[in-house]
C-alpha cells in the first residue's frame, strides 16, 4: 500500500466525515436517520455559487458564511414545520418523511438552479504540495484541516460544553426533559440546524475537487456506511468510520476495480454490524422489559 493511496483515502475520508457528522448529530438528538441530509449538501453548495459564482459576487468567506447560515436556518425550519409534527410516531414514519422531503428538495434545487455543471471559485491557487514521500494539493490539505477542526468542535459542543447537557437530556429521555422545562422542539431544531450547516461545508469540500451538479446527493448517500461503522450516536466514531470507509473504497478500487468499491464498503459495514450492532464506537442501548 503506497503513500499516495493513503493520502487519497485520508482526503476522501475527511469529506465523508464532514457528511457523516451531520447524520450523527440528527440521530443523537432525535433518533432519526435524515435522508434529507445529502440534499442540503447540494442546496448549500448551490447557494454558495449564487453568491460567489458571478463577477459581481461577494467574497469567498462571506459566501461561505451566508450559505452555512441560510441552510442551517432552512434545516431548522424544516424540522419545526414538518418533522416535528410526527413527534411521538415510530421512527420509520419520520424516516419516510425525510425521504419524501429529499425528493422534493432535489427537484426544487434543479428547478431553481438547473442541472448544469458549476465550478466553485476558490480564493487561492490550487497548487501542488510536495510532502515527504507523497504529493498532494492545497485543496486536499485544507479539506483535511477543516474536517478535523469541525469534527473536533462538534465533539466538544455535544459532549463537553454546557450545550451538551440539554442536548443529552432531550435525546436520552425526552419525556423527563420536557417535564423539567426543556423545550424539545428548540433542541431538536437546533440539532437539525447544526447538521445542515455541516452539510454545507461537506458539499463545498467535495465540490472544490469536482464540478458541482445534482449527483452530489449520491456522494452524501455513499457516506452512510461510515455512520454505521463508527456508530450512529458517536461523533468520534463518525470520523474514524469515515476514514475506514474511504480506505476500504480506495483499496477496493485499486485491487478489484472502481465498481467494487461501494459494494465492498457496504459489505464491510454489514460484517461490523453483525459483530457489533451499535458500531465500533456506538453505545449499546439496553431496554428494560
Amino acid at each position: 500500500m503506497n503513500l499516495d493511496l493513503l493520502v487519497s483515502a485520508l482526503v476522501l475520508g475527511s469529506i465523508y466525515a464532514l457528511i457523516t457528522v451531520g447524520y450523527v448529530v440528527v440521530f443523537r438528538a432525535s433518533g432519526i436517520f435524515n435522508f434529507l441530509h445529502p440534499d442540503l449538501m447540494l442546496i448549500g453548495a448551490l447557494t454558495y455559487t449564487t453568491f460567489a459564482g458571478t463577477d459581481n459576487g461577494v467574497g469567498f468567506s462571506v459566501a461561505v458564511v451566508v450559505s452555512v447560515l441560510a441552510v442551517s436556518v432552512l434545516g431548522g425550519l424544516i424540522y419545526v414545520a414538518s418533522v416535528d409534527r410526527t413527534s411521538g410516531m415510530p421512527h420509520w414514519i419520520q424516516m419516510i418523511l425525510t425521504m419524501g422531503l429529499s425528493i422534493a428538495a432535489v427537484n426544487a434545487a434543479q428547478l431553481v438552479w438547473g442541472g448544469n455543471l458549476r465550478h466553485l471559485t476558490l480564493p487561492y491557487p490550487n497548487t501542488t504540495v510536495d510532502l515527504p514521500g507523497v504529493r498532494t494539493t492545497t485543496t486536499d490539505l485544507i479539506i483535511v484541516v477543516v474536517s478535523v477542526v469541525l469534527c473536533t468542535f462538534l465533539y466538544w459542543l455535544l459532549t463537553r460544553s454546557s450545550f451538551a447537557i440539554g442536548f443529552r437530556a432531550a435525546a436520552e429521555n425526552p419525556v423527563l426533559a420536557a417535564y423539567h422545562g426543556i423545550q424539545l422542539r428548540r433542541w431538536y431544531g437546533g440539532a437539525w440546524a447544526l447538521a445542515s450547516g455541516a452539510a454545507v461545508v461537506a458539499g463545498l469540500a467535495y465540490s472544490s475537487k469536482v464540478p458541482l451538479d445534482p449527483s452530489l446527493v449520491n456522494v452524501g448517500l455513499l457516506a452512510f456506511p461510515a455512520a454505521l461503522l463508527g456508530g450512529m450516536d458517536s461523533i468520534s466514531g463518525a470520523f474514524i468510520g469515515a476514514l475506514v470507509l474511504a480506505l476500504v473504497q480506495q483499496v477496493a478500487a485499486v485491487q478489484f476495480g472502481t465498481q467494487s468499491a461501494v459494494p465492498l464498503s457496504y459489505a464491510v459495514a454489514l460484517v461490523v454490524l453483525m459483530l457489533r450492532p451499535q458500531g465500533l464506537f456506538g453505545q449499546r442501548v439496553l431496554t428494560r422489559v
